[in-house]
């Protein structure tokens, strides 16, 4: 009877503990809250005062985004698409993670963290996907393709791993560079007079 009785016992404890080592996976890594509303993403624009300076035919402009101000614009950009219960920007060392908290089945809190790159591509910023975690379980680099489509905007394009600002959307303004470092994005732009 003892006998049954534990390998009856073996099962159980093996489903209960894969079931809290999941739960513990998935659960949030950081504590983060959701960003206070600063308005539509137009005026958060306008509030970023950038630095200006004219040579030649050339106008020259510079835009620092800190942290906060991306948290703001993502937010203000993604709240009608996803239900979220916080969110978070950190940029630093070339490197832009993002932090995602949401509920499984309405009460199972997770976290999705990415990570991206961005570089300069032909006065363009593109951004590449390095790694998704949900959680502290990475997501297999198969799924990235299909996670970056479902950002449905008319401003970037999505091309495998990679999310790149249009050109279109910023005409007549040009990137000509950018920094990511230290808790903020510097970003340089011009426009061509003549």
């Amino acid at each position: 009877m003892l006998k049954k009785r534990t390998k009856i016992n073996i099962p159980i404890i093996i489903i209960v503990l894969l079931i809290v080592w999941i739960l513990y996976s998935i659960r949030p890594v950081e504590q983060i809250s959701l960003p206070q509303n600063k308005g539509s993403i137009n005026h958060q624009i306008t509030q970023l005062n950038p630095k200006m300076s004219i040579t030649n035919n050339r106008i020259n402009t510079s835009v620092t985004l800190g942290q906060d101000d991306l948290n703001n614009i993502l937010y203000s950009y993604v709240k009608n698409q996803i239900k979220l219960t916080g969110l978070k920007t950190t940029v630093d060392n070339n490197q832009i993670k993002i932090y995602a908290n949401t509920n499984i089945i309405d009460f199972i809190p997770t976290q999705v963290i990415f990570n991206f790159v961005p570089s300069m591509e032909d006065e363009s910023i593109k951004f590449t996907l390095k790694s998704v975690y949900v959680g502290r379980i990475l997501v297999p680099k198969s799924y990235y393709p299909d996670i970056l489509k479902r950002i449905n905007s008319d401003y970037i394009s999505i091309e495998d791993n990679s999310i790149s600002v249009k050109k279109e959307s910023i005409s007549p303004l040009k990137i000509s560079g950018y920094k990511a470092d230290n808790g903020k994005v510097d970003l340089s732009l011009y426009y061509l007079t003549k």
